[in-house]
C-alpha cells in the first residue's frame, strides 16, 4: 500500500510534482524541501491518492502527461493539480476494472476447462445401449 501524490510549490507558480511514496505524503513532502536545496519553500501536498500499486499509477499518470513534463527527467509538470487528481482516480478506476476483467478472464478460462474435463468424464461414464 502507498499513495500517488500531487505536490504544489509556492515559489514554483502553476507547476505540480507528481510522485509517489510508502511514507506519508507529508513526510514526501517535508523529505524534498529538505533534499533539495535550490527550492525556497516547502512542498504543500495538494493531493494524496492512495492505492495498492502506487508505482503502476504513477508511471500511467506521467505518461499520461508527458507533453506537459517540463523536463523529461523530472516529475515536474504545467498542469492544474486539480485536473491532474481527477485524471489520476479514473486512471485508477480503469487500472482496477481492467485488473478485475483479467482476474475474471482468467477465472472463466479454467473454470471452462474443468468444467469440459468433467462433462468429457460423464460422458465416458455413460452406459451405452448394446
Amino acid at each position: 500500500m502507498g499513495c500517488v501524490y500531487i505536490l504544489k510549490n509556492e515559489a514554483m507558480p502553476g507547476l505540480i510534482k507528481i510522485g509517489y511514496t510508502r511514507k506519508t505524503p507529508e513526510e514526501r513532502a517535508a523529505e524534498l524541501y529538505e533534499g533539495i536545496t535550490g527550492v525556497p519553500m516547502p512542498f504543500e501536498v495538494a493531493h494524496a491518492y492512495p492505492c495498492e500499486e502506487p508505482e503502476k499509477l504513477e508511471r500511467e499518470i506521467h505518461r499520461k502527461l508527458t507533453s506537459h513534463r517540463i523536463n523529461q527527467y523530472r516529475e515536474f509538470f504545467k498542469y492544474p493539480a486539480d485536473g491532474a487528481f481527477q485524471m489520476l482516480q479514473e486512471l485508477h478506476h480503469i487500472s482496477s476494472s481492467a485488473g478485475w476483467r483479467k482476474w475474471t478472464s482468467h477465472f472463466l478460462t479454467r473454470f471452462r476447462r474443468k468444467t469440459d474435463v468433467r462433462s468429457d468424464m460423464v460422458e465416458d461414464e455413460t452406459p451405452t445401449a448394446k
